[in-house]
């Protein structure tokens, strides 16, 4: 794996994140939608549950799957913020840390530094040169 490689695993698992957090609040606008049952028994005869039933349950499973990513996420942030640390330069570290943690557009990067696209794209690879992957990071994450 490269260092970008290995980098950019956190920028997608946030991205991956938020598309769950996003599914989990359609099915809690779903799960809004409707009345629940008041009786015990289902009128129509029939085994299946209600949408709102259904959302619901879909919800809390997603929720759940959400909080396993987020305690594996925490892992992978830290190792990476510590692989960033462990640049000496800190124009690099602060390029690196906007690029892969806060996930910034190279423009949001230029803008901040007050330095060009070009200067920044320039240091970002020497930074890339300077960052150490773990050797137990083999692969990328499965999240």
């Amino acid at each position: 794996m490269t260092v970008k490689e290995y980098l950019s695993q956190l920028r997608e698992v946030k991205r991956q994140q938020r598309l769950l957090q996003d599914e989990i609040n359609e099915l809690t606008i779903k799960a809004g939608y409707g009345t629940g049952r008041r009786m015990a028994r289902n009128m129509s005869g029939t085994s299946h549950r209600c949408r709102m039933e259904d959302a619901i349950l879909n919800k809390l499973e997603l929720m759940k799957e959400l909080s396993e990513r987020l305690a594996q996420q925490s892992e992978l942030e830290n190792e990476i913020m510590a692989a960033i640390f462990a640049v000496e330069d800190k124009v690099y570290q602060s390029i690196l840390l906007m690029r892969y943690v806060r996930c910034y557009s190279w423009e949001q990067i230029a803008e901040e530094m007050n330095y060009s696209i070009r200067q920044v794209y320039e240091y970002h690879g020497r930074a890339l040169q300077c960052v150490r992957v773990p050797n137990t990071r083999k692969g990328g994450v499965n999240i």
